[in-house]
């Protein structure tokens, strides 16, 4: 006892007396009308006024690129589908919007193999509807006669194609590529001028923008 009451010291009583005070203090902030702001029916306003001022700030758009395995395409002088490939879509996060998609086309090389003749592609469409259950819609649409254009028999470096922003827009390929799914993708009724087209390393690919 004796020691108990030589450590409690004024100073240390002090703080004591801080502690009631305080105490005192938070009562007299925390008044009834006060702690009304805390029921039920009061939080969802408050949310919903905080919501019409998240709501202002601009959603973030971004992308994501999914691409098909490279294959090597022959296209000869007799009009037939050409390099039907799966693109899997996958990973794009709940809850996203998409509000384009834009289809891909690439390859390492390009052959024309009819020799000592000028060749070209004569069809103008890359296609791609869902694996199961799609339809068929317009990826890319190429410029008739002037895609993959030789004058000899000559090997020379690949392309690149990419839709238009219009193209990836309409209401045609977004209905169609509109989520998580398996894609496939070829060139529709595709026809060389002579036998035959060779694209090596060819790979599709669908461009997927979205908002979050």
């Amino acid at each position: 006892m004796d020691t108990l009451l030589s450590r409690l010291t004024a100073t240390r009583a002090g703080y004591l007396d801080n502690l009631s005070g305080g105490a005192v203090a938070l009562a007299s902030v925390c008044t009834p009308t006060r702690l009304s702001e805390l029921d039920a029916a009061n939080i969802p306003a408050d949310l919903d006024a905080v919501k019409v001022q998240t709501d202002k700030i601009p959603r973030m758009l971004c992308h994501l690129d999914f691409w098909s395995r490279a294959k090597q395409i022959t296209i000869t002088s007799t009009a037939g589908d050409k390099g039907l490939v799966d693109v899997v879509v996958s990973g794009l996060p709940t809850g996203v919007t998409i509000i384009a998609v834009q289809g891909m086309f690439m390859c390492d090389t390009v052959q024309n193999s009819a020799t000592d003749a000028t060749n070209y592609l004569e069809s103008t469409k890359i296609q791609v509807h869902k694996k199961t259950g799609g339809t068929d819609r317009d990826a890319i649409v190429l410029e008739a006669n002037k895609t993959f254009r030789f004058t000899d028999d000559m090997i020379r470096g690949g392309t690149v194609f990419v839709a238009d922003w219009e193209t990836a827009t309409a209401a045609g390929i977004l209905a169609e590529v509109n989520g998580n799914n398996t894609y496939e993708m070829w060139f529709d009724a595709a026809e060389a001028l002579a036998n035959n087209l060779v694209l090596d390393g060819a790979a599709f690919g669908l461009r997927v923008w979205f908002t979050i």
